[in-house]
């Protein structure tokens, strides 16, 4: 079945709920629901703050008053994206297509609905507005005095579903208790007003496990490089999913947005578009939030960063007065629980052998430890302020003093590297690392045991790695792409750009056709290896997700120094497919590859935590396309993982008539 572009679009994001007690809330397990409520105290009531409701946002906040308070997640609403107070249709799954309907079959519904308005809107176009059915009559009457030929045909393509939230909500306004005292308390010392706090509500209605499409994680929804200024975020350690670090850098995030545009709309705004991008719109438009909704223009100002304050406001409303919307609120109460410092590297099996702690109460309390402190492949930070169960901190001073030497350790868990020297092979250096062939060839993705050269960097695979083409710590969905290769080589960075002959453009029918299920691989450390490299610099070509900041930080150097490397050139906005030298002078600088790989294999394994590949269609380029157009009209997928279906196409070349992968996501059901 072939369908147009913009019919591949993954819109329908069902939302799921969360249930109204800790025991059956899919943030935590049945487990957790003794420890919450050990580690708790009563919740203190909110002061009320106002801020302002300008008379031409009452439409969107009323909107969304709905979605928060009237519309459960098994019902969805059809509208107009310009003018929230245009709802074709209200639809209740539960009726329509049963309690049981899966998320398929949703998808197939409104995508026949969207079809269906998308008809009568066009044919109302051609009639000028003049309706002939009873149908057509009545969505003429949701225009009111703008029923005209051009709006309809606009309106044609402004179609849009928003699932209902109030079950979400609500469940988020219960879940809040467990940290909102602490929150109040960390955004009163940054002398900024409590009603901020309804932010969760909208990015992610408390969800402590969110993640976004975006590579967005915890309550406040940070991104990495957003959240990077503020929190710390490696491999090890993801403060964006601590609701009170979070907490914190959102606090700062917010008064300096604030400093910086003067006005809360503006500022709560930037939130979700960002600083800069609402500087841009002040400068256009002045402090006027709704000039600056309905006027300004910006490929990244799209409907979400048009309605954040809308939502804000109507958030902000239901949380303040919650049991006029839902009745009693049954908040949980907020966490107790002691901190400790560690002085030393440690791994978590001490922490219950030794401590005493239950694994479930420490994980728990500690949603900042990424999994690879609980499998074992890295050691808790040294430093690292680790939560613990209440009234436990002195206890845990006494027995660390007696812990067990082999168990207090002074260095992270780092990966093993060789530099591959003259006249080695893979046997010789395997018999050295006391590991097989195959497993360095495998581990390395090699494509031969004899195409190795001096300088190349191999990493040695754990004495558990398992010969399977895999890494050991990939999703378990994960499987192997269908005869992928990918190679990058210096002739590559010299000629990158690579032009093929440009075919007449298919028609749009033809270009997206379904394939066969695939999931892909994740990624190996070979695809961030050099493509040259000698004692002193290093050539690297720039992957999604990637900054100067990330290379300087990964290699010791500074932003100063890799811009010199590069002959002085501003390196503020790299580009994908880039060619850039690291410098590789001290022993740091040679863990290069190994910070890298970890951020990438991180950023891998919290989206396939979070979200799955429903199907992979074949999609034909046509002129006018971008990567940001594939990205963000074509598929809901972030760049890098539209890159690991393609591997060994250049996207950044993308020629009219060429096919590439697109994979379609859905974010995963949520599971005790």
């Amino acid at each position: 079945m072939n369908f147009p572009k913009a019919e591949i679009l993954g819109f329908l994001l069902l939302v799921v709920s969360l249930p109204t007690t800790a025991s059956s809330n899919p943030q935590f397990s049945a487990d957790d629901t003794d420890i919450i409520h050990s580690l708790a105290q009563k919740n203190p009531t909110e002061k009320n703050i106002t801020f302002p409701e300008p008379l031409g946002l009452k439409n969107n906040i009323n909107f969304w008053l709905d979605i928060y308070t009237r519309y459960s997640s098994s019902m969805a609403v059809v509208h107009d994206m310009n003018n929230l107070a245009i709802q074709y249709e209200v639809i209740d799954f539960d009726i329509v297509l049963g309690p049981k309907a899966s998320r398929k079959a949703k998808k197939r519904f409104f995508k026949r609905r969207i079809h269906y308005y998308r008809d009568i809107l066009r044919k109302l176009s051609m009639q000028k507005g003049v309706c002939r059915t009873t149908e057509e009559c009545r969505i003429v009457r949701l225009f009111m005095n703008d029923a005209s030929s051009k709006r309809f045909k606009k309106a044609s393509r402004s179609l849009r579903v928003q699932f209902g939230l109030s079950d979400r909500f609500k469940k988020g306004l219960e879940t809040s208790g467990l940290y909102m005292s602490r929150m109040r308390e960390i955004f009163k010392s940054h002398n900024l007003p409590e009603g901020l706090l309804a932010l969760p509500n909208v990015e992610s209605s408390f969800q402590i496990r969110a993640y976004s499409q975006a590579g967005a994680a915890g309550i406040w929804q940070f991104t990495r490089p957003t959240g990077k200024r503020y929190m710390k975020i490696n491999y090890s350690v993801d403060e964006r999913r601590d609701p009170i670090k979070s907490t914190e850098a959102a606090a700062k995030l917010l008064k300096r947005n604030y400093e910086k545009l003067g006005s809360w709309p503006l500022a709560i705004t930037a939130y979700n578009h960002g600083r800069r991008g609402m500087e841009r719109a002040k400068k256009k438009y002045g402090s006027d939030i709704v000039a600056i909704m309905k006027n300004y223009k910006s490929r990244s100002f799209g409907f979400a960063s048009r309605n954040f304050y809308a939502e804000f406001i109507a958030a902000k409303v239901v949380a303040e007065n919650p049991e006029k919307y839902f009745g009693k609120i049954s908040y949980l109460y907020p966490l107790q629980y002691d901190e400790v410092v560690l002085k030393h590297y440690m791994k978590n099996n001490i922490l219950y052998s030794h401590f005493g702690y239950e694994a479930r109460s420490i994980k728990f309390l500690n949603p900042d430890l990424r999994p690879s402190i609980w499998n074992g492949t890295r050691r808790i930070p040294k430093g690292h302020t680790l939560k613990v169960p209440w009234g436990t901190s002195s206890n845990f001073y006494a027995l660390y003093a007696k812990a067990p030497k082999n168990s207090l350790h002074a260095k992270q868990i780092i990966p093993d590297y060789y530099t591959v020297r003259r006249g080695d092979t893979l046997s010789v250096i395997a018999r050295r690392f006391r590991t097989s062939t195959a497993s360095l060839k495998n581990y390395n993705d090699l494509r031969s045991r004899h195409r190795i050269y001096s300088g190349q960097k191999l990493r040695i695979p754990p004495r558990n790695y398992k010969n399977d083409l895999r890494i050991a710590t990939a999703p378990p969905q994960v499987r192997k792409v269908a005869n992928a290769v990918y190679t990058k080589t210096a002739a590559l960075a010299k000629k990158s750009m690579i032009r093929t002959s440009i075919p007449e453009e298919p028609k749009i029918e033809q270009r997206i056709e379904t394939l066969s299920s695939e999931t892909v691989q994740p990624p190996k450390v070979s695809d961030f290896n050099f493509v040259e490299a000698d004692d002193f610099h290093g050539l690297i070509q720039v992957h999604p997700e990637e900054t100067v900041g990330h290379f300087s930080n990964w290699s010791g150097a500074s932003i100063r120094t890799i811009r010199k490397l590069n002959g002085g050139r501003n390196l503020r906005r790299i580009r994908h497919g880039q060619f850039i030298k690291i410098p590789l002078a001290t022993e740091r600088n040679r863990k290069f590859i190994d910070y890298r790989y970890e951020y990438h294999l991180g950023i891998f394994e919290d989206f396939f935590n979070a979200y799955r590949v429903e199907k992979v269609q074949s999609y034909t380029i046509s002129r006018g396309d971008s990567l940001w157009s594939l990205t963000h009209e074509t598929t809901d997928a972030p760049l890098w993982l539209v890159r690991l279906y393609n591997k060994g196409i250049i996207l950044e070349n993308l020629q009219p008539g060429q096919r590439i992968r697109v994979p379609l996501v859905e974010k995963k059901e949520a599971s005790n």
